[in-house]
């Protein structure tokens, strides 16, 4: 399922996760594609990510709502961009208790342009951690 924009391929990615649509969210990549998820998980193809997605969205991610913010494209070529945004996952009122808790990701994809519209090659999901503070030195 290619999509005509970058900024609309985020959009079918998020509704995808909200309707918990693996299948959905998988024809948004290319059939060797490549995605690592918040815990590291490399999901390889298309098969790989639909498979990956599907027990996400059946266990952790079950009951979550997700939005993009922040986005910003970057054309490479005419046929290659890279994509950035922030990914909001909060949990709903009837998510089973042991999912993840609310948090915030950077998603970044390698886009390209096949058929007509957009599917992405890569896919990186990076959790925002607070910094520590540091801790002043005892004398």
């Amino acid at each position: 399922m290619a999509v005509t924009t970058p900024e609309a391929l985020a959009a079918a990615f998020s509704g995808a996760l909200n309707d918990g649509d693996a299948g959905a969210l998988g024809a948004l990549f290319t059939k060797d594609a490549l995605f690592v998820n918040i815990a590291g998980m490399r999901m390889p193809g298309r098969d790989g990510i639909i498979d990956g997605h599907r027990r996400a969205l059946a266990g952790p991610l079950k009951g979550s709502t997700v939005t993009v913010e922040d986005l910003a494209v970057i054309p490479v070529r005419d046929d290659l961009a890279i994509l950035h945004a922030t990914s909001v996952r909060t949990p709903r009122a009837d998510a089973p208790a042991g999912g993840l808790p609310p948090g915030r990701t950077v998603l970044v994809f390698t886009l390209v342009r096949a058929d007509g519209g957009w599917l992405a090659a890569a896919a990186t999901n990076t959790p925002i951690a607070a910094l520590p503070t540091a801790v002043p030195a005892r004398s």
